[in-house]
């Protein structure tokens, strides 16, 4: 917590409490939560870090709430591959949609570090039915109908991001991003995107010393 000690605007109660500074960890029996002195929250048992030790586990449930995706819950497992990898699998279910599913790998080298991102949904309901009811809305001559028609319930989403350094004087960025349709990020916008309809895929090679430098790019974008 980021109160003050002193502070008592919300105190947690047990009936038993063990800390093992081996493990990192402590345990609670017949937890209570009370905020300004109200209980709002019992657990039977309750396990937490008490230091700063990374470890594998559950993390809190994700909720969320959208227009376009009804309620959402998801279940984050965090994995503590090694201390300089991680991955954290994220299990989930929107109301409007389906089940889905979110992995963030993480890594760190002495020479590169970055991230991968992926998102799918095996079976979109929701999109399914605007496949089927939003062509009939529509001239069929409109551009993008038959590709609507053609597209998959399966949606998917990716995410790549890496820097490395090679010495003193040389470093490559990669990012690259990609959907599985046109219309996934107007009902998740959930990819850092440089303009609300594009998706950046870029490589540059980056050289520099005290007199000069050098930048080789390529790019393209996913519209």
């Amino acid at each position: 917590s980021t109160c003050p000690p002193q502070s008592r605007a919300w105190v947690m109660e047990a009936k038993n409490l063990a800390l093992n500074h081996k493990t990192g960890r402590g345990s609670a029996r017949h937890a209570t939560l009370y905020v300004h002195g109200l209980p709002v929250l019992y657990t039977p048992y309750f396990n937490f870090p008490i230091d700063k030790r990374r470890q594998s586990g559950f993390l809190y449930p994700r909720l969320s709430f959208g227009s376009q995706t009804g309620f959402g819950l998801g279940l984050p497992y965090y994995w503590n591959i090694a201390p300089n990898y991680d991955d954290t699998f994220t299990p989930g279910f929107y109301a409007k949609r389906g089940a889905a599913f979110n992995n963030l790998f993480r890594y760190l080298t002495p020479t590169s570090s970055g991230n991968l991102n992926l998102s799918y949904l095996p079976n979109d309901w929701e999109f399914r039915r605007f496949q089927q009811y939003e062509p009939t809305q529509i001239p069929a001559s409109t551009p993008g109908v038959e590709e609507l028609k053609n597209a998959n319930s399966r949606r998917s989403a990716l995410q790549f991001d890496n820097t490395s350094k090679f010495g003193q004087n040389w470093m490559a960025v990669v990012h690259y991003a990609r959907v599985s349709d046109d219309y996934y990020l107007q009902d998740f916008g959930d990819i850092n995107t440089p303009a609300h309809n594009q998706l950046l895929q870029q490589g540059e090679v980056i050289y520099t010393d005290p007199d000069w430098s050098m930048l080789a790019n390529l790019q393209a974008y996913q519209t």
